[in-house]
């Protein structure tokens, strides 16, 4: 396999999460008292009561159901007036509605990372959907009931909370998008007057019922939790013709009914297997939808209700009220010491929510809660504060260049800013918001990530529109210092980005080109309207026009990786293949762990065969970045393969990649494949032979494509032959 080719391939069919035991600790000293709560005792905290307690031989089931992109008004139970959700609204009748539940972004990563964790934002770390994961120290719901016995399983519809976001992290198992054998989802684009069929990387809302299904069903005798996660509503809308049918008016109300649909097959098993009464469900949604109120199509940006306040209901468990509506506040961040409590098991510990449980027995009608959201997009695409609200009571403050107040219960709409009129109670929500900030700790290092050419493409496909690495808050921390200009003033500039990443998605770069070139017109310093113009330029292959727009930005924003990657790709295309290799050059040395750069200048010199610069890179790369073991593997595939005697050392090799192997979970095959070449160069071909065909073996057992196959069928051939391999050929 080339060096630049030679990744590395998972031999996980079904991505298991393997638990690497932090955390546990303490919840193995608790698992004792965890029983005796079951069986009938106080708990720790005295919060749990016979009105909650499960059977004593058995802890109550949690299910819970994340209904990506749905607004709370669109269900039926919350006055949608078409026909949207007879399923949840049935529940609603059996259930607890929560009537004001707020959430904590606008973006579907943290948003879920404060359902999982019980804490908010600017504690757990997670500030955006790029460029963040959920850091190892962040202890989930998942770790908590897998660390107390519970089989844990996470169904996930997209790659934004997929496995490598960590926020599966605790689940015994997690089935997302790159699990062999699911149903990806396929949407309808028009494009040349043509309607074809796109398959996109979701998984089809089906496909997430008949898995959970199928795991309540291999656990029906034992504890379990399970993560159901729909991404049905989320654009692009592309409802199927049975709900389009039913609703021809809306896409996305369509797209909304059909999620309701399969969520309503899942529950009807979970009830036929007689699990309701021992089983905590509970719906909720990351966050809403803008369907072009406030000047806000999707969702991202602002922090009105249309995208803030969601859904949560919690049914099935025996103990739970019976058709309650409750009024109070509740909030997302609560949604996981809540369960925790109706199930009896151990609280999360120092986190941002509370237990909803006071008010299910009645003991109040309002814990006194402030809610609290934020929205870093718009900082991180037009350079301007963060966004972010507050709500108490009735009264929602959003603040920002120019602040609203709102009476969200006499004016749901959030149409008429009280701001001027009531400065005493916009001033008592600002101090609650600054002082929530002034004790916030300092955010997870851990959870800023680089990310990669091919996530970024992912989330750009799904309609996020924010380039790599630029979602971030201010230099101003978590002040409430404000700068640049009031959001509002840049609906149009949203719109526009909106239409021109839907274009690229769609491959009409003529249109995309025509939106893109206004809004860089507008935001010359903005990487994202940048990216988005060299971008429909580079697609058309229009290269000197794309290096103009890139030497532009960089002008003014020397630092924006993203822009200089796209740049060496524009030198390529020019064939102006030395310049690129010099400027990945300098990108390796202002960050030279960063892996995609690493295989980028890999690449290059590879196919310029450059290969003693080349090897060069590579020992640097693996000497300073142990970690990326993708480049250690490359390093070592270098050494045992390059055509150039002098820069061959199959033992050298075989060494390195035995030190790879040897870490948990990571015989992959192309590691071993690599280990192959070794053993070949070294001219040990029994060994080099049984290892290649363990890689075949794995590779078949995972599913992989004929043309997959061929490569490593012909290394076995070439050892075979009793002869090393040389890559290139030569």
């Amino acid at each position: 396999m080339p060096a630049q080719d030679h990744i590395v391939v998972s031999s996980s069919v079904c991505s298991d999460h393997r638990l690497d035991g932090k955390g546990y600790g303490w919840v193995a000293l608790l698992l004792a008292v965890t029983f005796l709560v079951a069986a009938g005792c106080d708990d720790l905290e005295g919060t749990r009561t016979d009105q909650t307690e499960a059977p004593a031989s058995r802890s109550p089931n949690l299910v819970i159901i994340t209904l990506d992109t749905t607004r709370a008004d669109a269900l039926g139970a919350y006055g949608q007036p078409l026909e949207t959700s007879p399923n949840f609204d049935r529940m609603a009748e059996e259930g607890v509605l929560f009537n004001q539940a707020m959430a904590s972004s606008p973006e579907t990563l943290p948003s879920h990372a404060t359902i999982f964790t019980g804490k908010q934002p600017y504690s757990h770390g997670v500030r955006g959907n790029g460029g963040y994961v959920l850091a190892d120290d962040q202890l989930t719901l998942a770790e908590v009931l897998t660390g107390a016995g519970y089989e844990t399983r996470a169904e996930i519809a997209a790659v934004v909370v997929g496995e490598k976001t960590k926020l599966s992290q605790g689940f015994s198992t997690v089935r997302g998008t790159d699990t062999e054998g699911v149903k990806l989802r396929a949407v309808f684009r028009e494009r040349n007057g043509q309607v074809n069929a796109e398959v996109i990387q979701v998984r089809d809302a089906g496909d997430i019922t008949d898995s959970g299904i199928e795991f309540v069903r291999e656990n029906q005798d034992e504890e379990f939790f399970l993560w159901l996660h729909y991404f049905s509503a989320h654009a692009p809308y592309s409802p199927v013709p049975e709900f389009n049918a039913k609703i021809p008016s809306s896409s996305y109300h369509a797209e909304v009914a059909h999620q309701d649909h399969e969520m309503g097959r899942f529950i009807a098993e979970l009830e036929a297997l007689g699990l309701r009464d021992n089983t905590l469900v509970v719906i909720t949604a990351d966050h809403g939808e803008g369907l072009l109120e406030h000047g806000e199509r999707t969702h991202s940006y602002f922090l009105y209700d249309t995208t803030m306040k969601v859904p949560l209901l919690m049914w099935g468990l025996d103990a739970l009220p019976k058709g309650q509506r409750i009024e109070a506040l509740a909030r997302s961040v609560d949604i996981a010491p809540t369960a925790l409590d109706l199930l009896g098991h151990y609280p999360l510990g120092d986190i941002d929510g509370v237990s909803l449980t006071p008010l299910l027995r009645g003991e109040t009608d309002d814990l006194g809660s402030v809610a609290y959201g934020e929205a870093t997009r718009i900082a991180s695409t037009f350079e301007m504060s963060p966004l972010r609200f507050v709500r108490e009571g009735r009264w929602k403050y959003i603040h920002k260049v120019n602040p609203e107040l709102y009476d969200v219960m006499a004016d749901p709409g959030e149409l008429d800013n009280k701001f001027e009129a009531e400065p005493g109670v916009a001033k008592g929500l600002r101090a609650k918001l600054a002082a929530m900030l002034e004790t916030a700790p300092v955010s997870h290092s851990a959870s800023r990530i680089d990310i990669t050419p091919q996530a970024e493409a992912q989330l750009r496909a799904l309609g996020y529109v924010e380039v790599a690495g630029s979602t971030t808050l201010s230099s101003a921390g978590e002040s409430l210092e404000l700068f640049g200009e009031d959001p509002s003033s840049r609906t149009g500039d949203i719109e526009r980005a909106g239409w021109a990443v839907g274009a690229i998605v769609a491959k009409k770069y003529d249109d995309a080109l025509e939106w893109a070139r206004p809004l860089f017109a507008r935001n010359p310093t903005s990487v994202l309207a940048g990216d988005l113009l060299s971008e429909a330029l580079v697609q058309l292959e229009r290269w000197p026009e794309a290096t103009v727009v890139l030497s532009e930005i960089l002008e003014h924003r020397p630092e924006a990786f993203v822009v200089r990657e796209k740049l060496v790709t524009v030198l390529e295309g020019q064939g102006r293949l030395e310049e690129a290799v010099g400027e990945l050059v300098r990108l390796n040395q202002d960050r030279p762990c960063h892996e995609p750069t690493l295989g980028m200048l890999n690449t290059s010199l590879y196919q310029q065969r450059q290969f003693e610069a080349q090897l060069s890179i590579l020992e640097t790369g693996a000497r300073d970045c142990p970690n990326l073991l993708p480049v250690v593997n490359n390093y070592a595939w270098a050494l045992a393969t390059l055509p150039e005697a002098k820069l061959r050392d199959g033992a050298k090799a075989i060494k390195l990649i035995r030190n790879v192997i040897a870490k948990p979970d990571q015989r992959s095959p192309a590691f071993l494949d690599t280990l192959a070449a070794g053993l070949a160069e070294e001219g040990k071909f029994d060994e080099a032979i049984e290892m290649q065909t363990e890689v075949i073996k794995m590779l078949r057992e995972a599913g992989a494509s004929e043309d997959v196959m061929r490569q490593f069928i012909q290394h076995l051939d070439t050892y075979r032959s009793s002869l090393p391999l040389r890559d290139p050929p030569v």
